[in-house]
């Protein structure tokens, strides 16, 4: 009896909070979902995963690093598990020439630095010095999230837009700094680019004075801005190809995209430079491979059609800026590189920049590549490009070494040994409030 009597009251106790739960449900949930929605939902639930599966796995390498430190005879494991004095953040390989003069300069004097890289192939990983520890992070968010959490008492890197993107400030970290790495305007990068560093490291007092003008307009506090000159120069004068210079060879290098050279004019500039009897060397931004295809093809395609013309798509451009005997460009970063270092006269055609999502479109004002690149360059328009080859013949006989002496003086401070100038700034951020002034490093200074 008690067995078939339990399956009854069951049935009726169920059916009971069936009707109750109908009965207190609204008519209509008016609730909706939709695909966009959810897939932001996934995402977001994916990313946290991610994040935790990072955050867990770095744990354990910190818990056993720190037990293991103490009875490790092995410096770097017992660096690694505590704080650092110095610590060089490299996205990529690219970035070394740039902060490789510093580490250098840094371990002449004594200290111990630390190289994080998230390439696994950058030259920096390489170096051997028993005051250096170079480690491959990870790419990526891997990378990032190891550096969101270091404990070090000063940072130096070359990505902009800390505490904006996956890079964030680290509570343990005391003092982050900016090293440029071009001799480019500051209103050139995307928006916020320094405004979360404690200090930048810059080229000239354009850059710097750019700068200001963005603390300004968005109430920052002052940050340092050493002048300390570029110090990928450093290596481009260590190591400039000691080739002789051919006479009526012409260096074509444009940027990409849809204000470049290429896709405003097409390729007709090069069929006029053989023409008018130079030989041609044309070397794509690798951006062009990626983004314009076509464009890429038929730079191909002519290369392989005429004797005079070239493609070099090494890594760098140095030979060619050695070899050439006029470069020939629109905005692109180049221009510099070849005037300053190489002593090159340029022809610019048409130099126009984007400011849309960059700092530029905070201020109303010109670029300084803008204004300086009419004192740098010759400057043409499009429809002066049937006479290109006449153009570079005035532009050649035109060089002057002393007007380029002159705006590298300015714009490019401690030529060939921006290394040690950076080095100086940097040994100045480890001292807490330490003042600027005490060094040779020139400095805008922060005013009231």
């Amino acid at each position: 009896m008690q067995t078939a009597a339990t399956p009854l009251v069951s049935v009726r106790s169920r059916a009971i909070v069936v009707a109750l739960v109908v009965w207190l449900l609204p008519g209509e949930a008016n609730a909706y979902l939709d695909p966009g929605s959810g897939s932001m939902l996934v995402y977001a639930l994916l990313s946290m995963l991610a994040a935790l599966v990072y955050a867990l796995k770095g744990l354990y390498y910190r818990m056993r690093d720190w037990i293991a430190a103490p009875f490790s005879k092995d410096r770097k494991l017992s660096r690694r598990s505590g704080n650092h004095d110095i610590v060089f953040f490299s996205e990529g390989g690219q970035y070394w020439p740039t902060l490789g003069p510093v580490i250098r300069s840094l371990l002449e004097r004594g200290h111990e630095v630390t190289y994080f890289t998230q390439a696994e192939n950058d030259a920096g990983l390489a170096v051997e010095h028993e005051r250096l520890q170079a480690e491959y992070i990870g790419s990526g968010a891997q990378g990032f999230l190891r550096m969101n959490r270091l404990r070090a008492k000063l940072v130096a890197m070359t990505t902009p837009q800390l505490d904006i993107m996956m890079l964030k400030r680290s509570k343990h970290v005391g003092h982050y700094c900016h090293i440029v790495h071009a001799p480019t305007d500051a209103l050139v990068y995307k928006k916020f680019a320094f405004d979360y560093f404690d200090s930048v490291c810059c080229s000239g007092p354009h850059q710097a004075e750019s700068i200001r003008e963005l603390e300004a307009l968005r109430q920052l506090p002052q940050k340092e801005l050493p002048l300390t000159g570029l110090c990928y120069y450093d290596v481009m004068l260590e190591q400039r190809p000691d080739v002789p210079v051919e006479p009526r060879t012409v260096l074509l290098a444009p940027t990409w995209g849809e204000h470049a050279l290429f896709a405003r004019h097409g390729l007709g500039s090069i069929r006029n430079l053989v023409a008018g009897g130079y030989r041609v060397i044309v070397r794509p931004h690798p951006q062009t491979k990626k983004s314009q295809p076509k464009i890429y093809e038929q730079l191909v395609a002519i290369a392989e059609e005429l004797d005079e013309v070239e493609l070099d798509t090494a890594p760098s451009g140095a030979s060619s800026m050695a070899r050439c005997s006029v470069l020939i460009s629109d905005l692109s970063g180049i221009i510099f590189d070849t005037f300053f270092v190489f002593e090159k006269p340029v022809v610019s055609i048409e130099p126009r920049f984007d400011g849309r999502g960059h700092e530029a479109e905070d201020l109303e004002k010109r670029t300084w590549e803008e204004g300086i690149v009419e004192e740098l360059c010759t400057v043409i328009s499009g429809a002066e490009l049937p006479n290109v080859a006449k153009i570079v013949d005035d532009a050649a006989e035109a060089a002057d070494a002393e007007r380029v002496e002159k705006i590298r003086s300015e714009f490019v401070v401690h030529f060939g040994k921006a290394g040690d100038a950076t080095a100086d700034a940097l040994e100045r951020f480890l001292v807490p409030g330490g003042p600027s002034v005490s060094s040779p490093t020139p400095t805008v200074e922060a005013t009231e």
